[in-house]
Parts: structure tokens; sequence; C-alpha cells
């Protein structure tokens, strides 16, 4: 919507990176982009990520140009310590209402009819798993 409103057109600027390996890093990565165009500077430009559970390294690479991530989608024979990179457009995640809707209904199950005026401090009382803590434990005293 912002980039309609300006009137520039929405083009590809990020790339999607797949199969960077263990020991690159974001300069490794960088030198082997910046030769189709200018890459972000800053922590824009590349970021490195790790699937859940110890998976593959993946990578993000954003152009200051469409024209540069195109050029770099085309390339053939790209390597980072002798793996075959696969480059493709970075596509936007997106979030179904069924997901959200599912996301609010774990988080309300999660809380079994309590509110989280409490969190990140003690409940009245010492807290506890659902009986009343103190009082000396029981009949007599």
């Amino acid at each position: 919507a912002a980039a309609a409103a300006t009137g520039a057109s929405e083009k590809v600027v990020s790339v999607f990176v797949k199969n960077i390996g263990p020991d690159a890093d974001e300069a490794t990565i960088e030198g082997v982009f910046k030769q189709f165009g200018a890459v972000k500077g800053g922590a824009a430009g590349v970021t490195i990520r790790v699937q859940k559970n110890g998976g593959e390294r993946y990578a993000f690479v954003e152009f200051e140009d469409a024209e540069s991530a195109t050029k770099a989608m085309a390339a053939t024979g790209l390597e980072i310590d002798g793996g075959a990179l696969s480059v493709e457009e970075k596509r936007e995640r997106v979030q179904t209402r069924a997901h959200n809707n599912n996301n609010n209904n774990n988080n309300n199950n999660n809380n079994r009819g309590r509110t989280n005026d409490h969190r990140g401090g003690e409940r009245e009382g010492g807290g506890g798993r659902g009986r009343r803590e103190g009082g000396g434990g029981g009949r007599g005293g």
C-alpha cells in the first residue's frame, strides 16, 4: 500500500538464499551477492537464520534495487564453502485468520480461566498451582 501511495511499483529487492553452510557469515554472503549490485548496509542487508531443531541455515539478502535482486535470482553456479546456493524471491510470511484464531484459542486454554494481570510478578498469596499457600497447612495449630 505504501509503494502504491508513492507511485513506486512493488518489485522484489530481497532474496531468500538456501544452503549457506555452517561457516558462512554475513560478510561472506554479502561478498558473494555484491557482484549483482549494492546490498543494503547494516543489519538489513544480510540476515542469517537457522531452521528450528538445528536444521539448515538460510539467509535473506536485501538489495538497494530490484534489478540487482533479479540478477541474483537468475545467476547459476553460486557457491559458499563448496555448497551450491539456491536463490529465490523472498516471500512474505502470511498468517491466516484460522492460524491467528488457533493461537488465540491456545493462549486462552493455557490461561485456564486465569487472567494475565500478574505477569512477571508474584501472585497474591504466594503463587502455587491451584491451592492456597500459607496458613499453617490444615486443622488446629
